[in-house]
């Protein structure tokens, strides 16, 4: 029976070793609220509006980084510090290309949440996506995905990668709170929720390259893998 939570690791390679420099613990993914409502937040909060102003991506970032914590509602009808899975569709939110594949809607939002920190942006690489696929497999599989830590080092030779650094990001989403959502649009919410719990491999210093994979079980449960690197 697979467990809904959020595994990390984060692996440092080295000519000798390989050195593992941020396990931490597994979390669980509970309720969510249906939508994060920018508008809302805004007229509800104006001394939110009057540092981060209009912008929906501000204001979630706002959210997701202070309000959760200090108790304030993402949405009329959602309660005081609730998670959010979708963000409501504004004027100061225009929709993306439909070429946009959820692999750069990720990688948007993980650029966007490293500047938040003085850190630099990262590009998509499809050679990690077939990593993250290998890693997914072995999640889904509800294998130890721990396990990986030792062998990322050769997933790096196998796929020709020429990283120094690399670390991934494991998450499960139960079905009844992914039904009726598009990858695309969970791809980004799913890595503001990984972010804060793993800024140690996220939030690397190193990182600049992204990759990723989601699937999906028979029962609707929706999987993330997560895999960035750098130099």
């Amino acid at each position: 029976m697979l467990k809904n939570k959020l595994l990390k690791t984060f692996t440092a390679f080295s000519a000798a070793a390989m050195i593992v420099t941020g396990a931490g613990a597994a979390t669980t993914i509970t309720t969510f609220a249906a939508e994060f409502d920018p508008t809302y937040y805004a007229t509800t909060y104006p001394d939110v509006a009057a540092a981060c102003g209009t912008d929906a991506q501000a204001l979630l970032n706002h959210y997701l980084t202070y309000g959760q914590k200090e108790g304030r509602k993402p949405s009329a009808t959602a309660a005081a510090g609730e998670a959010v899975t979708s963000v409501k569709t504004t004027s100061t939110t225009p929709a993306p290309a439909a070429t946009t594949t959820y692999h750069d809607y990720a990688a948007g939002q993980l650029s966007t949440l490293r500047a938040a920190s003085g850190l630099g942006a990262v590009t998509h690489d499809k050679n990690l996506d077939s990593m993250a696929t290998n890693i997914m497999n072995t999640y889904m599989a509800g294998g130890d995905v721990n396990a990986i830590t030792n062998t990322m080092n050769a997933l790096f030779a196998q796929y020709g990668l020429n990283y120094t650094i690399g670390g991934f990001t494991c998450l499960q989403l139960p079905a009844a709170y992914a039904k009726g959502l598009t990858y695309e649009e969970l791809a980004p919410v799913m890595m503001q929720v990984a972010y804060p719990r793993s800024t140690d491999v996220l939030g690397h210093k190193s990182v600049s390259a992204l990759g990723c994979h989601i699937a999906s079980d028979a029962a609707g449960n929706v999987y993330f893998v997560f895999v960035v690197a750098g130099r």
